[in-house]
């Protein structure tokens, strides 16, 4: 799979059909950071996840909101070991802060004049906390519900707010519905977060980095999550070899968000590295099996690796089948080759070569059985009758 891989050019995406995207990163000087998120609610916690979390990412949130007594914003950029995000979100930001708005925007004032490095403002209030210098404005819009149809609309709106940094946070199950932020992603008018919530989120992650994006967000360990499907700074790097990523990286799409597509990640992700081959793997949801095949080929996946569920259904995104996908009609490896896409059913002939290894050593000792007798003839049980059986 790995030795097939094939470089193209990008080609330009037109809003109105999917095609290939040409990517056109804009940062902040520097390349894409880590971000860990600090959501404690004593300070003195606080401060030693801060020095924690330092030692392995490149950006710190500090969560305002969490804080059970008012937090001390001087001692906090004081303390801090890495630039710092100061953040304070409502409730219907997925935050919780329980005071008076106007006591919340009195804070990130604060936060701006005592030159926090980033300050998050969300878009509606962004009006009333003007830029100051020495800090930058993140104008921020969230959707805890889905990916709005405006969404583009909303961005311009952002972009209106005079902001140093736009970050978009919205609900993003599938492909089809986080692909408004992809292509915001691939042509920003300034440098732009995109964070999707849930495991399917991790798309956007990865394909940020590879897009030029600021940086991306990761909880200090397990549990420690700031959003649901927030993954861990070890995973991120460890895993999904976020730092590796640049521009001319090539992806393969893993569908599925299971501990065995994990595993599957990191397998493939060490083995393109040990080889050091310039591809990582990309992981994906499903959905739409016709707004799938679209969006793989925007994204210009070199292949796609499919969890069992999906099998079947991406059975005719392959314009060719090899004979053990054809015959179980399910597919467990997409590879884009000659333009086109081949289907493969790598479970079904590794299980049969797993067998006839098998019956080829046992021949070794019995002399009786011809060495060069597969499993013509021979009777073969097979317990369960899941998709591998």
């Amino acid at each position: 799979m790995v030795a097939a891989i094939s470089y193209h050019s990008p080609l330009t995406y037109s809003p109105l059909t999917y095609s290939p995207l040409t990517y056109s990163p804009l940062t902040l000087g520097c390349g894409a950071m880590i971000c860990v998120s600090i959501a404690q609610e004593s300070r003195r916690l606080a401060l030693a996840d801060m020095l924690n979390a330092s030692r392995q990412g490149d950006l710190l949130e500090l969560r305002l909101d969490r804080f059970a007594k008012a937090a001390d914003v001087a001692e906090l950029l004081a303390a801090k070991p890495k630039p710092v995000i100061m953040t304070c979100r409502r409730s219907q930001d997925g935050g919780q802060w329980q005071g008076p708005e106007e006591e919340r925007l009195a804070l990130l004032r604060h936060c701006i004049i005592s030159k926090a490095d980033y300050v998050e403002i969300e878009l509606d209030v962004a009006d009333q906390i003007r830029p100051f210098p020495g800090s930058k404005r993140v104008v921020s819009y969230t959707n805890l519900r889905e990916t709005p149809a405006d969404i583009g609309e909303i961005y311009q709106e952002a972009r209106s707010k005079n902001p140093d940094v736009i970050k978009l946070m919205t609900l993003a199950r599938t492909p089809e519905e986080a692909w408004p932020l992809v292509q915001i992603l691939a042509k920003p008018a300034l440098p732009t977060v995109v964070v999707g919530l849930g495991k399917p989120g991790l798309m956007l992650s990865i394909l940020g980095k590879k897009m030029g994006s600021p940086w991306t967000y990761a909880a200090l360990e397990r549990g420690m999550e700031a959003y649901p499907g927030d993954p861990t700074i070890h995973a991120l790097q460890a895993v999904y070899h976020y730092p590796a990523i640049e521009r001319a990286t090539r992806l393969i799409g893993v569908t599925g968000f299971t501990e065995l597509e994990y595993v599957t990640v990191g397998l493939l992700n060490a083995a393109m590295q040990h080889l050091d081959l310039p591809a990582r793997c990309l992981p994906l949801g499903v959905g739409n099996s016709r707004l799938f095949r679209k969006v793989m080929e925007a994204v210009h996946l070199a292949a796609v690796v499919i969890d069992e569920p999906n099998r079947h259904a991406l059975l005719d995104i392959p314009a060719e089948l090899d004979p053990a996908a054809r015959q179980t009609e399910a597919v467990d490896l997409l590879l884009h080759h000659e333009q086109k896409w081949h289907g493969y059913n790598l479970m079904c002939r590794a299980a049969v070569a797993a067998l006839e290894a098998t019956l080829r050593a046992g021949s070794v000792s019995d002399r009786s059985t011809p060495t060069d007798k597969r499993l013509e003839g021979r009777a073969i049980m097979l317990f369960g009758v899941n998709a591998a059986a």
